[in-house]
């Protein structure tokens, strides 16, 4: 009985994380379809930040400040790894 719990839970868990995970794709879609650009171009990673960047008349370099995030992001994932793995 309690396994049937456990399971009913973790479903309405996996719906609801979908759910979360999908909204902003949605959300993006349509600021797109309303700035008159295809909203398929919403899903591509790195080209709709381009495309935001376009439609919002920025200059080109603004994609690498971006970028530098993404750079830290990945710089302190390996920092973190490596220290756990000298410890």
């Amino acid at each position: 009985m309690e396994e049937m719990i456990a399971m009913v839970f973790e479903l309405i868990y996996s719906c609801l994380s979908m759910a979360w995970s999908v909204l902003p794709i949605i959300g993006m879609w349509l600021v797109f379809e309303k700035a008159g650009d295809k909203g398929w171009k919403a899903v591509i990673p790195f080209y709709n930040m381009y495309t935001m960047l376009k439609l919002g008349e920025k200059k080109k370099y603004w994609g690498l400040y971006l970028c530098g995030c993404i750079i830290y992001i990945i710089a302190a994932s390996v920092l973190v790894i490596y220290l756990m793995w000298i410890l």
